[in-house]
C-alpha cells in the first residue's frame, strides 16, 4: 500500500501521523491499494508490481528516513503489520517528503524495517 498521506501539506510527517492519516483516508474509502514486492539492492529500495513484476518506484536508500514498523495486537485492526517509509525529496524541485505505507502479508514488519 502506498499512501501520499498529504505529504505535500506537511513539512515532515511522523510514522504515527501517517498511520492516523491512513485511518482517516480508510474511513472515507479514499485508499488505493496494490500488491507489491519490496526489494533492497545495494543502494536503493525497488518497488515491483506483484502481478507484472514491473518496477513501480525506486528510492535511493540514502533518502529513506526512519523506516518504522507499526504492529498492532488488536484483532480488529486492519493495519496490523505495517512498514512506514518517509522518502525525502531528491532536489529543490521535489523537496517535500513522501510517505509510503506498506501492509506486510508474508513477513513481520519489524523484520522488513531492518534496512
Amino acid at each position: 500500500m502506498d499512501c501520499g498521506c498529504g505529504a505535500g501539506q506537511l513539512a515532515l510527517m511522523s510514522p504515527d501521523e501517517a498511520m492516523r492519516r491512513l485511518q482517516q483516508l480508510t474511513m472515507r474509502r479514499s485508499v488505493w491499494t496494490t500488491r507489491v514486492v519490496l526489494v533492497i539492492t545495494g543502494s536503493e529500495l525497488m518497488v515491483f508490481d506483484a502481478e507484472t513484476n514491473a518496477v513501480m518506484e525506486r528510492f535511493p536508500l540514502s533518502l529513506i528516513h526512519s523506516p518504522t514498523a507499526v504492529m498492532s495486537g488488536g484483532s480488529g485492526d486492519m493495519y496490523d503489520n505495517v512498514v512506514v517509509l518517509i522518502v525525502l525529496g531528491e532536489s529543490q524541485q521535489n523537496a517535500l517528503p513522501e510517505v509510503h505505507v506498506f501492509q506486510c502479508l508474508k513477513h513481520r514488519a519489524s523484520t522488513d524495517c531492518s534496512m
